[in-house]
């Protein structure tokens, strides 16, 4: 009988225990969601002219066999590579990584007519210098390139602009946080929570997928100048401070 008495000593001792715990906890949430808190949204947006640019560009090509197709593509990139390099732009700045050969069909009077094979390469030139973008567009109408799909504008010191507009926002959020606190009478205290997701980058981009707009813009352009516009880097963070009232 004392030993069952212990136990039962044990399991009222343990409710109680659990109940004073639960209490001081829930003491405790209540009087953590009681405190005056305010929160803010910091926001920043820096633009920046780029300074460097990837045109992007397609080549094509078609013969009685696939393996046609890929010679005639391999002789007009390696056309086209060599007058890059008298422009002075190296291999190392292009990608042509991706090539695609496909059987090609005709289709008369609902039937099906094979007529040859097409080979299709996708070609990116990277420029430092955004005055070499016409002559690189030149080049690749006259090495009769049949595409040109678009310019990716960027800039050099994006890493550096990104951290600026992060800093930019968090001051936002610290004078929005002060002013709106000093305005009904109260002072900042610790921050309690901080929400934060990478910023964002708008960047300018010139599309132009056909050949024939591609041949009308070089003609009508050669020798003027591409005014991009700005990149917009923008940031924002949402931030919860304690308040400490008078």
């Amino acid at each position: 009988m004392r030993t069952i008495q212990m136990i039962k000593d044990k399991r009222l001792l343990s409710l109680i225990l659990f109940f004073s715990l639960g209490g001081c906890g829930e003491a405790a949430d209540a009087q953590q969601s009681h405190m005056p808190q305010i929160s803010v949204s910091g926001n920043a947006e820096i633009t920046a002219e780029p300074d460097e640019a990837t045109i992007n560009l397609m080549l094509q090509t078609q013969s009685a066999d696939s393996a046609g197709a890929k010679a005639e593509s391999d002789r007009r990139l390696n056309a086209f590579l060599d007058q890059l390099e008298n422009l002075g732009i190296s291999e190392e700045q292009v990608t042509a990584a991706s090539l695609n050969i496909s059987a090609q069909y005709d289709y008369q009077n609902r039937q099906q007519r094979f007529i040859g094979f097409q080979a299709t390469r996708s070609i990116s030139v990277d420029i430092s210098d955004l005055d070499m973008l016409h002559p690189v567009l030149d080049t690749a109408i006259k090495q009769n390139v049949d595409g040109i799909q678009g310019i990716n504008y960027r800039s050099s010191q994006e890493d550096e602009l990104k951290a600026q507009a992060r800093a930019a926002a968090i001051e936002d959020s610290q004078q929005k946080a002060a002013e709106l606190a000093n305005a009904y009478g109260a002072q900042l205290g610790p921050v309690y929570n901080i929400s934060y997701h990478s910023g964002q980058i708008e960047r300018p981009m010139y599309a132009m997928a056909s050949d024939m707009a591609a041949r009308s813009f070089s003609a009508e352009s050669s020798g003027g100048r591409f005014i991009p516009g700005d990149i917009r880097f923008t940031d924002s963070i949402q931030v919860v401070f304690d308040l400490i009232t008078q």
